[in-house]
């Protein structure tokens, strides 16, 4: 389904018409302006119209309640007292009659439950879960899977606390640091990086890696070295991307090239820079290091 039909409602808006709907028996809606109708109206007298009422803020987040929700249990959850939630809630006639989806105003801090690895991410106004998903690089799938009040992937609530699982998978493009190793003269500043994206029009599971390295030494310095090498390693398999030395005027040099990967598990793929021997393709150990599951994959 396309993600401009999915839409975020206003928490107050909804807080409101549920609040007066109760109140009258009749069915109310503010974006509409629409009154109770004349038999209603003669039978409960509402001291004004609809369109007067102000609306009732949340300052903290919004919970939307399941199926064997207490509001006793939900004050539980979140830490906080049943009045303190009565108070934020004033649409809630009866404490003891909440229902299934029903719109609750929660003081306090929310918090992703115990067994899920993730963090909360509070719904701004506009926003779709098409469009939470993609900031986090995660599926809209996941994102429901981990918040079972979400009964509509079209409608998500400005203001309602998501529970965001950390992404499992590499996310691309991203960037690997490459950090020194002991390999390195300890009076070398030397870093440098690994832009992994896939590879442009290529098959899935291939990927483009473009090296970039400043600050190191000259390569004869660490042995019979004439260039350096940049190398992806997944266990015993081993892809090398030559290097090429740049040097403009009076910046520094750098060392950089791309290479394109196939057919290996990049989440598991150690990146890094080594001195090379361009006659004999033999290569030193590396003098810098990147995991790309250590930057690619999470939040």
């Amino acid at each position: 389904m396309a993600s401009n039909s999915r839409k975020s409602i206003d928490i107050t808006r909804w807080a409101e018409e549920r609040y007066y709907s109760k109140q009258w028996g009749a069915r109310v809606d503010l974006r509409a302006q629409q009154r109770p109708s004349r038999d209603v109206q003669d039978a409960v007298q509402p001291p004004f119209w609809v369109e007067q009422l102000q609306p009732i803020p949340c300052a903290a987040f919004v919970y939307r309640v399941q199926p064997g929700d207490t509001l006793f249990r939900i004050a539980q959850r979140f830490d906080i007292d049943v009045q303190a939630l009565l108070a934020t809630n004033p649409q809630v006639l009866d404490p003891d009659e909440i229902d299934p989806g029903e719109l609750l105003c929660v003081p306090g801090r929310p918090r992703c439950p115990a067994e899920i690895d993730g963090f909360v991410y509070t719904v701004l106004s506009g926003d779709t879960l098409d469009r939470i998903a993609q900031q986090f690089q995660v599926s809209v799938e996941e994102i429901v899977a981990v918040n079972p009040q979400i009964t509509d992937v079209n409608e998500v609530i400005a203001g309602e606390a998501l529970c965001i699982p950390r992404p499992t998978r590499p996310r691309f493009p991203c960037a690997v640091f490459l950090s020194p190793t002991a390999a390195l003269p300890a009076d070398v500043a030397a870093s440098g990086t690994v832009l992994v994206q896939g590879e442009p029009d290529g098959p899935e599971g291939s990927f483009l890696l473009s090296f970039v390295a400043v600050g190191l030494p000259g390569p004869e310095s660490l042995g019979e070295y004439d260039g350096y090498v940049g190398a992806v390693q997944v266990g015993e398999e081993f892809a090398p991307v030559i290097l090429e030395r740049n040097a403009f005027g009076d910046q520094p040099v750098t060392w950089a090239g791309s290479g394109i990967v196939r057919d290996v598990s990049i989440a598991e793929a150690i990146v890094s820079v080594r001195p090379l021997n361009e006659e004999s393709g033999e290569s030193g150990d590396p003098i810098l290091r990147g995991f790309v599951a250590a930057d690619c994959i999470g939040s």
